[in-house]
């Protein structure tokens, strides 16, 4: 598995690295590492920190993305 179908976005209450979803990122990082369990790959787990519940939410990767896609079109970060 390449690490860009794996990636994880991590975004929660306090903006970037809520303590929950840095856990949850570092969690995923080590299944990676030890290529073991199942990742959340073309998934988007949704925590509700009122709740205390978590969704996962099936992703679909588009064919026509213009980063991921059959074609890319940006092949290069520029700063």
């Amino acid at each position: 598995m390449k690490l860009l179908e794996s990636s994880v976005l991590i975004v929660g209450v306090g903006g970037l690295g809520s303590p929950v979803a840095l856990y949850l990122a570092a969690a995923e990082a080590i299944k990676y590492l030890l290529q073991i369990g199942s990742l959340l790959t073309n998934t988007l787990l949704v925590y509700d920190a009122l709740d205390m519940s978590f969704r996962n939410i099936a992703i679909n990767k588009s064919s026509d993305c213009p980063l991921c896609g059959e074609n890319p079109t940006i092949t290069e970060l520029k700063y």
